[in-house]
């Protein structure tokens, strides 16, 4: 359900500082509400991943609000910039999910 067209949002971003690791998850945590996929990245990597599912307000046929599910992956370069990777069900989740990140790296 994540294959497709544009379902993918990436992007190279400048950032203020050095990546740190512990306030990105807290990022992704507590502000996207994204769980942290541990063992996938190790600390040495400069990497996190994370997944989602964003109840929206829209109601489906069913009658129950739509879910989207979401898969977030955040790479630092040794510079001061960021590659950050997002798949979403919907194109406009991933480019939404994808602006926040940028938003919050860049300070």
């Amino acid at each position: 359900a994540l294959e497709g067209q544009d379902r993918e949002q990436q992007e190279v971003v400048p950032a203020a500082s050095k990546l740190d690791l512990a306030q990105a998850r807290e990022w992704l945590s507590t502000n996207l509400k994204f769980a942290m996929v541990d063992g996938l990245d190790s600390q040495a990597s400069g990497s996190l991943s994370g997944a989602a599912t964003y109840r929206t307000g829209a109601v489906g046929p069913n009658g129950d609000k739509l879910s989207v599910g979401c898969l977030v992956r955040l790479e630092a370069s040794d510079g001061n910039a960021y590659r950050i990777r997002v798949r979403a069900v919907h194109r406009d989740v991933s480019v939404a999910t994808k602006n926040c990140l940028k938003m919050l790296l860049q300070g």
